[in-house]
């Protein structure tokens, strides 16, 4: 059965009615093609919309033709404006440009695209859901995030259980593209981000192998819906010898409606507690993944951005790596993910980490350099991911590398 995106669903759900006076939306594309874009947008929302809740109102876009939903986010790590988010239905071509007007109706109108089922106490599931039922394929898992201690096995006391990190994460045809607990490297999990070597208080920790460094969750993650996106955000505690080093808040924005897959916008921030923290330069650690347990010992497909293949693509710097696999009782059918390093970390392109013989990659992001994180300098770090099933073309990619790098112009202002 064919699936209609939940961004085309609202077109049916919402009649657009046009104030004499409302603001205006101007996407230029620039010199790329722009399809199935995730656009966002800086907006002040009070000055825009003056005296209304954000909370109670739904925004939607209209080009004279079709009607797409937008949503509304609040500003994050210390920005001044928030953000409206939405996704391109209609590709705008290289050099052209598209006009939309702003309408605004009572948040009933907004049809959420998302559910969240919560285990407290261990895990969240985070579940893509169509407007209409009938139109898709059903409710969907994404991810699953792991607030809560995850033991090891066979040895539940062991220094190797974790916390903070997504397994399971599925492709829209729900396979399973991450491992957990593997036997040959217990400690990756996942999903997740770690530093390796550092220096606290004059003594070495290491959160990588957490033998000396810990993650504790410090409250159940918030949850935010809407019909573009949903915000899944999470505040851990980083124990160094069992005292208290780092906060550290992840931020995983999440978008269900896109031809190519799941697309996941991830964003680290840690800040010290009180003492000043050392990361020493290491060739692995950062954001990391870990493929699937049937993926060892099988021929897995490598790429990065800038073409190199396979294993080879170890210690060299990348805007991106794409893995897949086959997918279990179906080896002629792949699936897997693709991590894009974005253009706003500080030192982008990120080298990366690709194990000679396992399904894990990681952003070493201090791999040639230590940093050094103090009171009043937190380190912040973001990366999309895409989940597909199959194997998207080099070309696709390349578009979606260029939407973050060279992301297309928008303009808001009024109409008479």
């Amino acid at each position: 059965m064919r699936r209609i995106p939940c961004i085309l669903l609202v077109c049916f759900l919402f009649v657009p009615t046009i104030a004499a006076e409302e603001p205006i939306l101007t996407v230029e594309a620039g010199a790329y093609d722009r399809i199935q874009t995730i656009i966002q947008a800086p907006l002040d929302f009070s000055k825009l919309y003056p005296g209304k809740d954000p909370n109670k109102i739904a925004i939607n876009l209209y080009d004279g033709e079709t009607v797409v939903p937008a949503q509304w986010i609040a500003p994050v790590f210390g920005e001044t404006e928030g953000k409206l988010i939405f996704v391109l239905g209609k590709a705008i071509p290289a050099g052209h440009s598209r006009t939309y007007k702003l309408l605004t109706s009572d948040r009933a109108g907004a049809i959420p695209c998302y559910d969240l089922e919560r285990v407290e106490g261990d895990h969240v599931t985070v579940i893509y859901k169509p407007s209409k039922p009938g139109l898709e394929a059903g409710p969907r898992k994404i991810l699953q995030y792991n607030d809560g201690i995850q033991k090891y096995e066979p040895d539940p006391d062991s220094h190797l259980s974790r916390s903070g990190y997504v397994h399971p994460l599925w492709t829209p045809a729900g396979r399973i593209v991450t491992g957990d607990r593997c036997p040959d490297h217990p400690h990756q999990r996942g999903c997740f981000f770690a530093w390796t070597k550092c220096t606290f208080k004059g003594k070495e920790v290491n959160f990588w192998a957490l033998d000396t460094g810990k993650s504790r969750t410090v409250s159940p993650p918030k949850f935010t819906n809407g019909p573009v996106m949903a915000v899944l955000q999470a505040e851990n505690e980083l124990l160094a010898r069992d005292e208290s080093a780092l906060r550290e808040t992840l931020t995983y924005s999440i978008y269900g409606g896109i031809a190519d897959g799941w697309i996941i916008d991830v964003f680290m921030e840690n800040q010290v507690v009180n003492e000043p923290l050392q990361i020493e330069q290491y060739s692995y650690g950062g954001m990391a993944y870990r493929g699937p347990a049937s993926w060892l010992n099988q021929e897995l497909d490598i790429v990065t951005s800038e073409g190199i293949m396979g294993r080879g693509s170890d210690l060299t710097r990348a805007k991106w790596i794409q893995m897949n696999g086959p997918a279990e009782n179906d080896p002629q059918s792949a699936r897997g993910v693709v991590y894009f390093d974005l253009p706003s970390n500080p030192r982008y392109p990120t080298f990366l980490r690709v194990h000679p013989t396992k399904p894990y990659f990681a952003f070493a992001y201090h791999q040639r350099e230590g940093l050094f994180i103090d009171q009043g300098h937190p380190v912040r770090l973001g990366y999309r991911i895409l989940v597909h099933d199959g194997l998207p073309e080099k070309k696709r990619l390349e578009a979606m590398s260029a939407d973050l790098e060279y992301p297309p112009t928008v303009r808001v202002s009024t109409v008479k």
